[in-house]
């Protein structure tokens, strides 16, 4: 195949493909999607899973520590997101996942789910 007089190869060798593949979300959250509100050193990563929003603050750390997300602790987790707390491993899981895999330089990092916290790593 050509684009404008150039073998495909050529181009995709030049222009490769920037987007990610997505991060299989767990059993009863298909389609739910991560995002991310920078706001200098913090922010917010947001889950969305159809008309349901968890905003989680996170702020930027130090040393192999990346970023630090705050999240709601077992007791608060149903009152806090509207999800089962059957599911919060699950979407702490998916969240990290996808936090690495969005965040970090070409995906490389890893994350550890805490308490009332999930830690990305360099």
């Amino acid at each position: 195949m050509t684009w404008l007089g150039l073998v495909s190869s050529i181009v995709s060798a030049a222009f490769p493909d920037r987007r990610k593949r997505g991060v299989d979300a767990p059993p009863g959250l298909e389609g739910a999607s991560v995002a991310y509100v920078n706001e200098g050193r913090s922010g917010r990563v947001v889950l969305t899973h159809g008309l349901k929003t968890i905003e989680m603050y996170f702020e930027f750390g130090g040393g192999d520590t990346l970023a630090t997300i705050s999240v709601p602790s077992a007791a608060e987790w149903e009152a806090r997101t509207g999800f089962p707390l059957a599911n919060r491993g699950a979407i702490l899981e998916f969240v990290g996942r996808s936090v690495v895999r969005d965040q970090t330089s070409g995906g490389n990092g890893r994350f550890e789910v805490q308490e009332n916290s999930i830690c990305i790593y360099a």
